[in-house]
């Protein structure tokens, strides 16, 4: 049962390396108010990254935003999305790849009814 136990907890570590490495190296900020919220893969430049935040603000959606450009990890963070290209939106188990508020705002209406 042990033996089974650590297997699993191996595995868990294995599988989430990538961000548990840029939590411990204090790249990304974790926030237990904000765990579940909705992440926001960007950069300071892209025109639909600010049209993101401002459809974000505007219906006062809490976000976690992660600029790309800071580091390769987190650039590979969002290549393991399957996302090559910014904005990339994470609500719960949803990627939305671009800016697409219609989508946006449906995976935020089913989010809210979980």
């Amino acid at each position: 049962m042990k033996q089974a136990i650590v297997l699993i907890s191996l595995f868990l570590i294995a599988v989430n390396w990538p961000n548990l490495k840029l939590l411990l190296a204090g790249e990304i900020d974790y926030d237990p108010v904000q765990s579940g919220a909705v992440t926001l893969y960007a950069t300071k430049w892209c025109s639909y990254c600010a049209k993101t935040r401002a459809f974000l603000n505007k219906h006062d959606i809490p976000y976690v935003e992660i600029d790309v450009e800071q580091s390769t990890a987190t650039m590979r963070q969002m290549t393991a999305l399957g996302a090559f290209g910014v904005p990339v939106i994470v609500v719960g188990d949803t990627v939305i790849k671009g800016y697409q508020p219609s989508v946006l705002a449906d995976a935020l209406d089913s989010k809210n009814k979980d």
